[in-house]
């Protein structure tokens, strides 16, 4: 589904920022590292993890760069990420897996909606934590949380003027109605 691809020049680049707490999720013994279609690393413990919601509008290369890889470090631990092309089960980490990612990667991804498993690479260590993520691509990716849909893409410009139209098309024929009364 996904082919590992060299870096493209970015149109958009968007921050993913999340905290790890002690009652997230548990990935029982097991990290994401860098990979396609998934690199599973067998760990030394559990560590924690939450899911989101991604969908990519435009197809393209999308590089994922873990602000702990980033060379204007910040102090953030680091993250592991695991892009899923269904739903996660944590008791069966390879099953919808379309790429996983620990620092630094860019992957080709065709439009879609995908699940992100966002993990921390160290076991408990580090949690509780916060991590960051840069997303950049031809476009920016809709994050929302997984099963909601709090976050609403905008309409297009077809869909505004339609929109418009039947705004327009009521005000008139309301005014045309009031027109026509003795």
């Amino acid at each position: 589904m996904a082919v590992l691809a060299g870096a493209s020049a970015a149109a958009s680049a968007q921050t993913l920022d999340y905290s790890l707490a002690l009652t997230d999720g548990v990935v029982p013994d097991y990290h994401f590292d860098d990979g396609m279609p998934c690199n599973i690393h067998t760990e030394r413990g559990e560590t924690r993890y939450r899911t989101l919601q991604m969908q990519v509008t435009t197809a393209g290369d999308y590089r994922f760069l873990d602000a702990k890889a980033d060379v204007a470090y910040d102090g953030y631990p680091d993250g592991s990420l695991g892009i899923y092309g269904g739903t996660f089960n944590p008791a069966s980490p390879a099953t919808h897996c379309v790429a996983s990612l620990d620092d630094d990667q860019t992957y080709t991804l065709p439009a879609g909606v995908y699940t992100l498993v966002l993990a921390s690479q160290n076991d408990m260590a580090e949690i509780p934590g916060n991590y960051r993520y840069t997303i950049s691509g031809p476009a920016a990716v809709v994050l929302r949380a997984s099963g909601s849909d709090a976050t609403k893409s905008v309409p297009s410009l077809g869909g505004w003027g339609l929109a418009m139209l039947t705004g327009m098309a009521a005000l008139l024929g309301g005014r045309r109605l009031r027109q026509r009364k003795p």
